[in-house]
């Protein structure tokens, strides 16, 4: 947040941040911002309007005067978004597409001291408090709020932060590796520790990078009070790229029996094996749609119902913890999703949540080397075919003025010129035979493609993601329907054929009632030396036997010829068992929208 988006500009030099989350899911939806600012003279107002940066935009929230007005420069507000003269669902869009903005009012500068555009801008955030440090800082409340922008290439995995903070006296502050709650190692020291820290940037190693991304790096500030540790935040990753397990295509042709309907559909599926955390994005372009849900049953089979997905509107993001037999069931590759609409009130097409698709394609403006504010997203699914050079594909997206849609070479990050323009632009586009050469079919294997969008207001490109192979978790207590993890991480071998379902199994069996039978009655007890009368179903008498005379005697036998030694059998030769055919890795909604200043 800066004093030049003020229009006209104030003469200030105050600096600030902002960080604000929108839950979608929720009904109604959830708006969590706060703000971290410096003005010298006391804040008398802050509001959310919506517009496009330097200009004056319709008021959308206030936040209440007694939070603004507080001495620890910070101050955090939720509010309801709810249907007004705007539906909540297209205040959402805006929201992501950039077109809301904070705005500080002062005593000194009744008109705004600072404004900030909620843009998706920055790939991290960090919440900092006393209360995050290790020890606990001693004799002091401070808090603090950073963002940091991320290059992935050119210059190679950069982080730049800005950090804003109101600890007294402070000494220092790092950039640390560790989880919450555990001290580690210091990767990077600031040079400008005494709040605002902007305009210092330093790079990760690959490791280092992997580690950001899973929420494990923290920054802290240091005071004489406390050297330790004043303030301490986790940094967060906003909007990561999914380590997907499982896809689903989605089409009539799956139900049972199969649905005549142009409509199709996508899903990523992440899944956490230590905590049975189970996330998903689908999207389908099916009309009138009323439920999604997810069901049981393999192809072909008729199934029955698990749970209902976290909406209906495409694109649906949502997650689940499951249980051991759903767990069970999911391994099996017996989960499906189903799309119900007024059509179809039965289910309009339906997904096999599987490994057939065993690469993918997350889109999102994240991913765009200067990324963009956008409401649009997309899905990718790619099952390439090494023998005949092929691809086959499925690609999703709700980009409404796109132009094209292309598949590139480069790493994440990196740009370079459409190499593989599809044959169409508007989703969904579907085909089975777009030829690679070898050379590509190698930098395909080895996620050195992309996926990218490009409509009228990006020709650079909306939405883009980098085509990666998924990587399923090894669940433990499925035996032989867990995914072998040596097939999984081996990236120099590639399967041909698609993991085949293990044939199906019930989730458990039903359990009957013990119902107790009384027992026989048990016939009289009868004295063996009392003559009985003959039943009715005994046996007539056997007649004695007839003697049979003797016949004549056996002439003896022939003396038995001396016996031929066998000769020796050939020695006979198995050619060894050919080896067995490799299996294919069993080919992780993101989270709210997050967009910061």
């Amino acid at each position: 947040m800066f004093p030049t988006d003020i229009l006209p500009v104030p003469h200030s030099r105050a600096k600030g941040v902002a960080v604000c989350t929108l839950e979608r899911n929720a009904r109604p939806r959830v708006l969590d911002c706060e703000v971290q600012h410096d003005i010298v003279s006391g804040v008398v107002g802050a509001a959310i309007y919506e517009g496009v940066r330097r200009s004056r935009g319709r008021l959308l929230f206030e936040f209440p005067l007694d939070t603004v007005r507080t001495t620890h420069k910070n101050f955090r507000h939720t509010f309801l978004v709810e249907d007004t003269s705007e539906s909540a669902f297209q205040l959402e869009q805006n929201f992501r597409n950039g077109l809301w903005y904070i705005e500080l009012q002062s005593e000194e500068f009744p008109g705004g001291e600072l404004r900030g555009q909620l843009e998706h801008r920055h790939r991290f955030f960090s919440r900092l408090s006393s209360e995050f440090t290790v020890p606990i800082a001693s004799g002091t409340t401070s808090i603090g709020l950073a963002v940091a922008t991320y290059k992935d290439f050119d210059p190679l995995r950069s982080v730049t932060p800005t950090v804003l903070h109101n600890v007294d006296e402070p000494i220092s502050a790092q950039h640390r590796e560790g989880a919450f709650g555990v001290v580690g190692q210091s990767l990077y020291r600031f040079k400008r520790y005494e709040s605002p820290m902007r305009r210092e940037s330093y790079s990760l190693t690959v490791g280092e990078e992997r580690d950001i991304f899973d929420d494990e790096h923290y920054i802290v500030v240091n005071s004489r009070k406390n050297p330790d540790g004043a303030v301490r935040g986790q940094w967060e990753a906003i909007d990561p790229y999914p380590e997907v397990a499982f896809t689903a295509r989605l089409e009539g042709v799956q139900l049972t029996p199969p649905v005549n309907t142009r409509s199709r559909g996508a899903a990523l599926f992440t899944y956490n094996c230590e905590n049975r955390l189970l996330e998903y994005m689908v999207f389908h372009n099916a009309d009138g749609a009323f439920k999604a849900s997810m069901h049981v049953g393999g192809p072909g089979e008729t199934s029955a119902a698990l749970w209902d997905l976290a909406r209906v509107q495409s694109p649906i993001f949502g997650s689940r913890v499951l249980k051991p037999d759903e767990e069970f069931v999911l391994y099996q590759q017996r989960m499906h999703v189903i799309i119900s609409s007024t059509f179809f009130p039965l289910g309009e097409i339906r997904g096999q949540v599987s490994t057939e698709f065993e690469f993918f394609a997350y889109l999102s403006g994240t991913w765009v080397p200067e990324p963009v504010s956008t409401a649009r997203a997309g899905i990718g699914l790619f099952y390439p075919n090494t023998t005949l050079g092929e691809v086959r594909y499925s690609i999703h997206h709700d980009v409404i003025d796109v132009t094209g849609v292309d598949m590139s070479r480069g790493a994440v990050g990196e740009g370079s010129a459409a190499l593989i323009e599809m044959r169409r632009a508007i989703s969904p586009i579907i085909g089975n035979d777009q030829a690679l050469d070898d050379d590509e079919m190698d930098d395909f294997i080895d996620e050195l493609m992309y996926l990218r969008v490009r409509s009228i207001g990006h020709p650079n490109g909306e939405l883009r993601g980098q085509i990666k192979r998924i990587r399923p978790c090894e669940a433990e207590g499925l035996s032989s329907l867990t995914i072998d993890s040596e097939l999984v991480v081996d990236e120099e071998m590639y399967y041909e054929e698609p993991l085949v379902p293990p044939p199906p199994s019930p989730i458990s069996f039903p359990t009957f009632p013990f119902i107790p039978f009384p027992p026989a009655p048990l016939p009289p007890t009868v004295d063996a030396a009392t003559p009985q009368p003959p039943s009715p179903l005994s046996l007539p008498p056997t007649p004695p036997a007839v003697p049979i005379p003797p016949g004549p005697p056996t002439p003896p036998l022939p003396p038995t010829p001396p016996s031929v030694p066998t000769p020796p059998s050939p020695v006979i030769y198995f050619s060894p068992p050919s080896p067995r055919s490799p299996v294919p890795p069993a080919p992780t909604p993101p989270s709210p929208s997050i967009a910061s200043l």
